[in-house]
């Protein structure tokens, strides 16, 4: 990004119409991982107001394409309660993940 602007590359999906370009929900929470060789985003998890989202995708920032490497609905990614913390090595292709839950019972004896 040498020259320091924005660019909107698509509409929030309540603003979305019908049409070729996949829709991406906007999301809160969630991590995103950009892989400097492959100029691409890895988005996966985060909220959209009260639904937990699970899906694992990638965004090419070079073509404006998707690819879904988890849609979420076998609960792959963890649910609501858990922060997800990221990292990438883009030498080696590896992400790696450190999920804690925010939730924990405290038990007395």
């Amino acid at each position: 990004m040498s020259s320091n602007t924005w660019k909107l590359l698509r509409e929030d999906i309540s603003a979305q119409t019908s049409g070729s370009v996949e829709t991406i929900v906007s999301r809160t929470g969630h991590s995103m991982l950009f892989h400097s060789k492959l100029r691409l985003l890895f988005i996966f998890g985060g909220q959209r107001q009260r639904d937990t989202l699970r899906d694992f995708f990638t965004y090419n920032v070079e073509t404006n394409e998707t690819n879904h490497i988890c849609d979420g609905d076998r609960h792959e990614l963890p649910a609501a309660g858990f922060a997800q913390k990221a990292t990438i090595d883009n030498d080696l292709n590896e992400i790696h993940v450190l999920c804690v839950s925010f939730y924990s019972k405290l038990h007395s004896i």
